[in-house]
């Protein structure tokens, strides 16, 4: 028994062995302690992430949901006006027409009647369910160009024709891409003071931008960026604050409930072009 122990009594440590020892050991232990708080602290950060990306999905979500909601809302607004232009105002003017009896008041009544036709014809848009998406286009640019004597000149490149009338576009798709058209010649008309319009419609499919662009450009007064920021100044979205940037804000809107998005560049006495992409994907 003493012989075993003999070796390890013997065993003498000097003091600075033995503070060598504990700074060996204090060093270890705080090395794990900075380890464990490092893991803490980077899993804290991934669990904070995570949580951000989740909020993030649902407020996504959730506006895409309200933009429906605002879409849908909109669209049922305009039906329900020309609804009652239609069959109240339109009736009552022709009940007018039928008892005057000079005939300038005669023709008055019937350019307003006239003018009550375009405006419902502007709330509701053709039967895109039946009517090809690109004869839509071009006739509301025909109509647009006849009834405001503009230079309007439409573009269909390459094979966009069959892709705007692909049976793959949903409806609300179709009526998503018709109603910025729409509005962007309007707001040509109300702010841009412009005399040529063009718009074209094309397709990328060579780079990681593939998918489908439409261009509605103006020669007007244009803005500038601070204009459109605060809403003001001129242009196709200035002039009416309000207005402006509800129309704008709206058509924003659509772009994203068609998964693409919408931009605006102009220039002070230049012009304004307004450029819609709807990836491929979405097609």
């Amino acid at each position: 028994m003493n012989l075993l122990s003999a070796p390890y009594t013997n065993i003498k440590l000097n003091p600075e062995e033995i503070q060598k020892l504990l700074e060996m050991v204090r060093s270890f232990t705080v090395f794990f302690v900075i380890l464990v708080v490092v893991c803490c602290v980077a899993l804290l950060a991934v669990v904070i992430a995570l949580i951000r990306i989740s909020i993030s999905k649902q407020r996504q979500k959730e506006s895409d949901e309200y933009a429906s909601h605002i879409i849908n809302a909109q669209e049922e607004e305009r039906s329900r006006l020309s609804a009652e232009l239609h069959d109240t105002v339109a009736q009552d003017l022709r009940v007018a027409v039928s008892l005057a009896k000079d005939e300038s008041q005669k023709e008055l009544l019937r350019a307003c009647i006239t003018e009550i036709r375009s405006i419902c014809y502007e709330l509701i848009p053709p039967d895109l369910a039946h009517e090809r998406l690109s004869a839509a286009v071009q006739s509301l640019c025909q109509n647009f160009r006849d009834k405001n004597q503009l230079d309007v000149s439409l573009a269909i490149l390459d094979d966009c024709e069959s892709v705007l009338d692909s049976a793959r576009f949903l409806d609300s798709q179709k009526l998503g891409i018709y109603r910025i058209v729409q509005e962007s010649l309007s707001n040509i008309k109300k702010h841009a003071q412009a005399s040529e319009v063009s718009v074209i419609i094309r397709r990328e499919q060579k780079n990681e931008m593939s998918g489908l662009y439409i261009s509605i450009e103006d020669d007007g007064k244009g803005f500038s960026k601070n204009s459109l920021v605060g809403g003001g100044g001129g242009g196709a979205f200035g002039q009416n604050r309000r207005h402006g940037h509800f129309g704008l804000q709206g058509m924003k809107m659509r772009a994203s409930h068609l998964g693409g998005k919408l931009t605006v560049n102009s220039e002070k006495d230049v012009g304004t072009e307004v450029k819609l992409f709807v990836p491929l994907e979405q097609i």
